[in-house]
């Protein structure tokens, strides 16, 4: 038989369990409407968080691998992207960004690089036709080899 100290302990552990159980349960249901909510926010304002960075991405690409790539042409059997290997460029995705300062700050030179600053670096390596198969790093010192 039960006596009743034993009794009010087991409804103190269950209790405990349903406790933990619903925090538990509260934790996931926080964490799935914050997710739910984000990707809705995503697909509501797709035009301006995935669209900019695939205009970007693409047009980095028809230009400079397209049009300058075949100007510059294979060196030692290495085409131009293998090569350059730019850092944080100030772009104007990045021109009001809240975090521009950490990113500036995070660059040992202070400051994002600038478009033309890659710019210089392909024209001066397109010049060069005794340097290949080198990886010009373009990142204000941000990744030191």
């Amino acid at each position: 038989m039960t006596t009743p100290q034993q009794m009010l302990e087991r409804s103190a552990a269950a209790r405990a369990h349903d406790e933990e159980a619903a925090l538990t349960r509260t934790a996931f249901v926080g964490f799935a409407t914050i997710v739910i909510r984000e990707f809705n926010r995503i697909i509501r304002i797709w035009g301006q968080t995935i669209v900019p960075p695939a205009i970007t991405a693409t047009l980095y690409f028809v230009i400079f691998g397209s049009l300058i790539g075949r100007r510059i042409g294979d060196m030692g059997g290495y085409t131009y992207i293998q090569y350059i290997a730019p850092g944080l460029i100030m772009t104007d995705m990045l021109a009001g960004d809240p975090r521009l300062e950490t990113l500036e700050r995070s660059v040992p030179v202070g400051r994002l690089g600038q478009p033309a600053e890659v710019a210089d670096v392909i024209v001066a390596v397109a010049r060069n036709a005794y340097m290949t198969g080198q990886t010009v790093s373009v990142d204000g010192g941000r990744y030191p080899r």
